[in-house]
């Protein structure tokens, strides 16, 4: 039920139980970390590799198992539970809550079933009130502003039975803070011909200004013309000077910086099969080599991040690259709930929409990482742009126009389309001004993420208006220098390479991922159902 064969040249043959599970869970694949059992009901995707013992790794190969309930045996129904703001289990059909304006909003429901075992999800239907009327929405939820949602949670397990509705409202209040209280002014300068008042020595008090300094004041402001002299003079709660300032503090202990981890090439893949079926993989594309629009190859890389010269510090894209802190830039990825798709494995486009925002809905091509979660629309130029031209005759673009707003194929890496002999060039941001308008100034740093064997998803609209899924398999994801102007040119095969800026918060270097083309015949899925 669950074993591949491996064989390798030094290594010699084995088997192999999966490498990775995934449970088919609300309309998605989602990865599963139990142990896979025959009296355990569900739909499995299953995805088996080997890596020798110099680290080479074999293709994935996957398999569909449908594991169904025997015959006469009564499924259950499976329960809900909502989490609170404070993640702890509520038993309760509806559940009021209140946040305030930037509190984070957990969206999360606990599922348990006797057969699918227990999970988490988020909404399965969201509502927002407009005018007194809740009407469903599609896009994100967002405490940036006041709003009151109507969340819905159901779970329907791998034998179709769901769980009873259990409904969170929630309400995104305004924050209210206490006045800043405003100190008592003394009075304006006596009138003419009203003498002014004399006070004795002790109506004068070393108390703090309003700028936090040790001064003489007379008590309650009160003017006091045999006193004004004193008044405002620097003094201490000893009655001379200011009191000395203590040592500013570290809040923030330096740490130390983490190394950078290169992810090796992959030069060589041993076979693997399936034991219930062999299929042998062959390329018979030789019709072309692929070709570029470039007549001149620019000096360096384009720009898909902003300069800066701030201190580094740790980063957690992996480890593997580090972060330059500047205020003015934005480097902190979006929330997670814009990468929770993460792991799923639908082919469908609209399935991955729906971590998009309305306006990028109906772009005519998509960039997807599957295993990262990233959903991007992805930009493309005309040859006639003027941009265009100018990068194929070798002047440097930074292209930051196009990249606010998503991921940009970069202008001509390849005259043939996607799934074509060619080098593909898809590049995106790693960090973008705080203070410029853009959707995606920090999502292409997931592309840090991927390894070897992951794989990248182009969509792209056909005629009819449906889009094709391109699928290529990471096959290397490391950082280079700036003007390694050779990860851009052409090759005889069928190529994606993707790139983005590194440092986060700098562009003295780029970090690449490079992708082949899956052939309909090395995509070997086996769909069995057992009882």
């Amino acid at each position: 039920m669950d074993k591949a064969e491996w064989e390798d040249k030094e290594d010699g043959k084995g088997e192999i139980t999966h490498v990775e599970k995934y449970k088919f869970t609300n309309g998605s694949y989602i990865l599963d970390n139990t142990t896979l059992t025959s009296d355990r009901p569900g739909k499995f995707f299953l995805i088996y590799y080997y890596v020798d013992q110099s680290g080479l790794s074999s293709y994935r190969v996957t398999r569909l198992l449908n594991i169904l309930p025997k015959p006469g045996t009564a499924n259950e129904a499976p329960s809900i539970k909502l989490l609170n703001q404070s993640k702890i289990e509520v038993e309760a059909e509806t559940l009021e809550e209140n946040i305030y304006v930037g509190d984070t909003i957990i969206d999360q429901a606990k599922w348990k079933d006797k057969e699918d075992g227990e999970g988490i999800i988020s909404n399965t239907k969201k509502y927002k009130e407009k005018s007194g009327v809740y009407e469903e929405i599609t896009e994100e939820l967002s405490s940036t502003e006041t709003a009151k949602y109507k969340l819905e949670y159901i779970y329907t397990d791998t034998g179709g039975l769901s769980s009873r509705k259990v409904t969170r409202i929630l309400n995104i209040l305004t924050k209210k803070t206490p006045p800043t209280p405003t100190p008592p002014t003394p009075p304006s300068t006596p009138k003419t011909g009203v003498p002014p008042a004399t006070c004795k020595e002790e109506m004068l008090v070393c108390e703090k200004n309003i700028f936090g300094e040790y001064v003489w004041q007379t008590k309650g402001f009160a003017f006091c013309s045999n006193l004004q002299s004193k008044v405002g003079e620097p003094c201490s709660t000893t009655g001379k000077g200011n009191p000395p300032k203590q040592p500013e503090q570290e809040l923030i202990p330096n740490k130390p910086e983490q190394p950078i981890i290169n992810i090796p090439n992959v030069p060589k893949i041993p076979s693997l099969e399936i034991i219930e079926e062999t299929k042998k993989i062959f390329s018979n594309d030789k019709k072309r080599y692929g070709k570029s629009h470039f007549k001149t190859y620019p000096k360096t890389l384009p720009q898909t991040g902003v300069f800066s010269k701030k201190d580094l510090a740790e980063d957690l894209i992996g480890k593997r690259v580090k972060t330059i802190k500047n205020p003015l830039i934005e480097t902190n990825l979006p929330p997670k709930e814009t990468f929770r798709l993460a792991g799923s494995y639908e082919k469908d486009i609209n399935f991955w929409k729906q971590v998009l925002v309305e306006q990028d809905k109906n772009e005519d091509k998509y960039i997807v990482l599957p295993k990262q979660g990233l959903v991007m629309p992805m930009k493309y130029l005309s040859e006639e742009n003027k941009d265009f031209q100018t990068y194929i005759n070798g002047q440097d673009n930074n292209f930051r126009k196009y990249l606010a707003d998503g991921a940009l194929e970069l202008p001509g890496t390849s005259i043939y389309g996607f799934g074509e002999v060619g080098n593909k060039v898809i590049v995106g941001h790693s960090s973008y001004w705080k203070n410029l308008e853009g959707r995606y100034k920090t999502h292409f740093q997931k592309i840090i993420e991927a390894d070897a064997g992951d794989e990248i998803w182009v969509y792209e609209r056909l005629e009819n208006g449906q889009y094709k899924r391109y699928r290529y398999r990471a096959t290397d994801s490391y950082e280079t220098e700036n003007d390694d102007v050779d990860v851009i040119k052409s090759v005889d095969f069928k190529k994606i390479t993707l790139i983005t800026c590194t440092p986060i918060g700098g562009i003295e270097k780029r970090w690449i991922l490079t992708g082949k083309y899956i052939e309909e015949q090395e995509d070997i899925e086996n769909d069995i159902s057992i009882y």
